[in-house]
């Protein structure tokens, strides 16, 4: 840590001064890439503010996987034959699909698990640590899947896995529900207007879970709902 002060120092004088002897530049076209360079910064922090506001207001007062079974118990809704995988962005709160459904079509499949799939500060996750599967109860399981940042998620491999470790779901016979939600303007936002707007165009125009998570089309309930931010 004593090092690093210093190291700093060091490539910051050479920073500067490099920047210092292109300054010139830059009405001569070298505004151009700035530009670009600043655009790219303004996309990528409204899409990580953006989606780190909508994971606080779909998840922060749902309840967690123990809470819902204990209320599902108390009063059990119609249970219909099957197996339904849910898909969470947080493995520690019911997904919002799930609450929907039980919510206006008041039936639960037989067998369920919850999917949370996470992305890990590292390239690439072993095989046999990539997926992790907890038994809740016999109509749940929750299960954890954990991907590097070159890797792509797939859904059907990581039920391939899952199987391996006792959850006995093939791909041909279950249904999954997604979420999808759709962003509204809030009379008191919590991002400047114009970066409301921005995110909620980028929303729009972003590749939809059933494809980015390689899972059958013909297989997915997609549940819709608006949330202000």
């Amino acid at each position: 840590m004593r090092v690093l002060g210093p190291l700093v120092g060091v490539f910051l004088v050479v920073d500067l001064a490099f920047l210092a002897a292109n300054a010139s530049k830059i009405g001569h076209g070298a505004w151009f890439p700035l530009v670009v360079a600043v655009l790219a910064f303004t996309i990528m922090t409204t899409w990580k503010k953006g989606r780190q506001i909508l994971a606080e207001k779909i998840y922060d007062n749902n309840p967690s996987m123990e809470d819902l079974i204990a209320q599902l118990a108390a009063h059990p809704p119609a249970r219909v034959p099957g197996k339904a995988v849910f898909l969470a962005g947080r493995a520690s709160a019911a997904p919002p699909a799930l609450l929907h459904n039980l919510r206006h079509n008041h039936v639960l499949h037989q067998e369920n698990a919850i999917l949370t799939i996470i992305t890990e500060d590292v390239p690439r996750v072993a095989r046999d640590e990539k997926v992790e599967v907890r038994r809740i109860d016999d109509s749940f399981a929750c299960v954890t899947a954990r991907y590097g940042y070159v890797e792509e998620p797939n859904v059907p491999y990581i039920l391939a896995l899952a199987r391996e470790k006792g959850l006995a779901f093939q791909l041909d016979e279950v249904v999954f529900f997604l979420g999808r939600e759709r962003i509204m303007p809030d009379r008191r936002p919590l991002m400047s207007t114009w970066r409301e707007a921005l995110f909620a165009v980028l929303s729009l125009n972003a590749m939809g879970a059933t494809r980015h998570f390689r899972i059958p089309a013909e297989q997915v309930v997609e549940l819709g709902t608006q949330v202000e931010i």
